[in-house]
Parts: structure tokens; C-alpha cells; sequence
């Protein structure tokens, strides 16, 4: 769900259900949606043996590019170096 719809559901503005949702968990929305994404893309790059492009497409992310400057500053790692160490 995008912010607008969340926030709505709440019945507040935007601004203030950030505000709100950051006070309770210590993240803003979109940051925690971008950890499940790489969380889920952990998974997929661990059990399948596909291409980049298809874990872009499967966790929702706009492009690769995008994809791995948010997977290594949450993981320290590009994509490629993280699925190695793991499977050796």
C-alpha cells in the first residue's frame, strides 16, 4: 500500500501518519518497506538461481540500479558479493 492509502485508512494527513507511524516503530514507512523488499530479495537470491532483473521485478523495486544502492547500504554488500559469501 502506497502512503496516500495508509494514511487515509488512518484518517490523517500524510504528514502526520509519518509522523505517527515513526514515533511508534523508530522508522518511517518507506524505510521499513525497503528492508521487507531486501529481506525478500535475500530469500530469492538464496533460493533461485535468477537473473538480477527478475529479483528487481519480484521485490517491486523501480530498477537494478536503485535495487543495489539499497541493498548495499542495508547490507554492507552488493547483491552479487552477499549471495556468494553465503552460498560458499
Amino acid at each position: 500500500m502506497d502512503l496516500d492509502t495508509l494514511a487515509r485508512l488512518a484518517g490523517l494527513s500524510q504528514s502526520h501518519y509519518s509522523q505517527a507511524f515513526k514515533a511508534s516503530t523508530g522508522a518511517a514507512p518507506h524505510q521499513l518497506q525497503l528492508q521487507a523488499r531486501i529481506e525478500r530479495s535475500k530469500a530469492l537470491l538464496l533460493d533461485t538461481n535468477g537473473w538480477l532483473e527478475a529479483i528487481v521485478s519480484a521485490t517491486g523495486l523501480a530498477d537494478a540500479v536503485h535495487f543495489g544502492r539499497t541493498f548495499r547500504k542495508l547490507t554492507n554488500a552488493t547483491p552479487a558479493a552477499w549471495r556468494t559469501d553465503r552460498l560458499t
